[in-house]
Formats: C-alpha cells, structure tokens, sequence
C-alpha cells in the first residue's frame, strides 16, 4: 500500500474517531437529551444550528479562495470545523423542533420525518465535505457547499419561523 493511501486512510480514521469522541462526549454531558434549562434564551436545536452555520460561513468564505482550502495548517483547521459540523448535526437532528411541536398533531409525525431526512442528507455531505478536502479536492469542495446551501435553504423554509 502506498504511504498516501495510508496517510489518507490515517487522517479519515482520526476523523472519524473525532466524531465519534465528539458525539460521545454530547451523550455522557446530556447535550442534544435535555430539555432546556432555566437561563437559556435558546432552545438546544437553535444553539446547534448557529454553530453550524458560523462554521458553514467561514469554509464557504474560504472556498472562494481555493488555495486557502488546502493550505498547510489551515486544512486541518478547516477538517476540526467539519467534524464539529458534523457532532452538530446529528445533535441537531434529534432534539425537538420548534415548528413541528407548534404544527396540528395529526402533521407532527411526517414533519419529524421530513427533518430528520434533510439533516441526513446535510451530515451525508458534511462527510463528503471532509473526504473532498482530505484529498485537496477544492472544486468538489465548492460543489458540496452548493449542495449544502440548498439544503439548508429548504430546511429552513420548511422549519424556521419568518
């Protein structure tokens, strides 16, 4: 095996143990289970989706400029910002959703559905996101956060209140 498929494979495994200590660390601290707490302005899925979002915006900005994509240290700064996208969304995914609580009750069960597929759908890419700048692949980088974009646009027409 070449030393770069084993470097990749290496820096996919530490990825994904990142995530995988990230979400762990989110189920023994009660992230993403409780119910909100008293002085908390916002409610959990909203504190997730701002952290998402800032990150989305500072790899979306840094997208116009390839070069910075890939740039030693920087790359890994950006690769932490998307496995902490990725711990986020699935956070995200399984806390209450405003909206759909407010809807009639017949129409709660298809709206949870209909949520649950487009934050599947965003952490799909966001792990397509991290495998495209592990192989320095910044025009698939550009077309994710395309992709990205959408999703999030219909996400938010559906469950976010204007």
């Amino acid at each position: 095996m070449s030393k770069l498929i084993r470097s990749r494979r290496s820096k996919v495994s530490l990825a994904a143990l990142a995530l995988a200590a990230v979400v762990g660390s989110l189920v023994v601290t009660g992230v993403g289970t409780a119910s909100q707490g008293e002085g908390e302005e916002k409610p959990p899925i909203v504190q997730h989706m701002e952290k998402i979002n800032r990150n989305y915006k500072l790899l979306r900005r840094s997208a116009r400029r390839p070069g910075r994509l890939v740039a030693e240290g920087r790359r890994e700064r950006y690769l932490g910002m998307i496995v902490d996208m990725q711990s986020h969304m699935l956070a995200a995914m399984h806390e209450e959703v405003p909206e759909i609580q407010k809807a009639p009750t017949e129409q709660r069960e298809k709206l949870s559905i209909r949520f649950k597929k487009i934050q599947a759908d965003l952490i799909k890419q966001l792990l397509d996101l991290e495998i495209a700048l592990l192989e320095k692949d910044t025009e698939k980088v550009k077309t994710i956060l395309s992709k990205m974009a959408e999703l999030k646009e219909t996400g938010h027409d559906e469950f976010v209140p204007n």
